[in-house]
């Protein structure tokens, strides 16, 4: 949620776009001064009077030129660098709570001697941010099993099926569902 919220932020789009705009007009500026600098050294020596206002249209046409390309490449740049650290935050929630989910699918309770997973999907306690996450699994479930029954309750009528219990699934269709808003 974290990671997407930051990529996704509008003022986020917002200041990268703005920080691709200034690094590359300053580029592009500093790529047309060094052109222009080699230039006048070949212009001097065969220069004609007349063509100082052709110059400056010249070298405005490729300044722009040069920003509009830089420009391009710095936001491709931005995009990518923002992309990444979105995947790493992605990565690194999904990897804690598989572990998470692998924990507790292989230890037990001492006292009632019940696998912690099978504690935690009987609980059917489900945290408030998660409600849509649960809403889709459901639909998911009496998709797969075959129609709009109650074929995705289990015996005493929770809506979960404790068979079928995944963590990590909850967690993943939550991603999925925060991306897609």
């Amino acid at each position: 949620e974290k990671a997407g919220s930051q990529l996704f932020h509008p003022t986020g789009i917002k200041q990268m776009k703005e920080s691709a705009q200034s690094e590359a007009r300053a580029l592009a500026e500093a790529e047309t001064d060094g052109k222009s600098a080699k230039d006048g050294k070949d212009d001097s020596k065969s220069s004609s009077g007349g063509t100082t206002a052709m110059d400056a249209r010249q070298r405005k046409k490729q300044t722009e030129a040069a920003y509009e390309r830089l420009y391009r490449r710095k936001l491709r740049e931005k995009r990518a660098a923002a992309a990444s650290r979105w995947a790493t935050g992605v990565a690194d929630a999904a990897s804690r709570v598989w572990n998470l989910h692998r924990v507790l699918a292989r230890r037990n309770d001492p006292v009632t001697r019940k696998n912690f997973l099978e504690v935690v999907a009987e609980s059917g306690v489900v945290p408030e941010e998660f409600r849509v996450a649960e809403k889709r699994l459901m639909e998911e479930m009496r998709r797969k099993e075959g129609g709009e029954g109650g074929a995705a309750s289990d015996t005493d009528g929770s809506p979960w099926n404790r068979s079928n219990f995944s963590l990590f699934w909850m967690f993943w269709v939550q991603i999925c569902v925060g991306l897609g808003e």
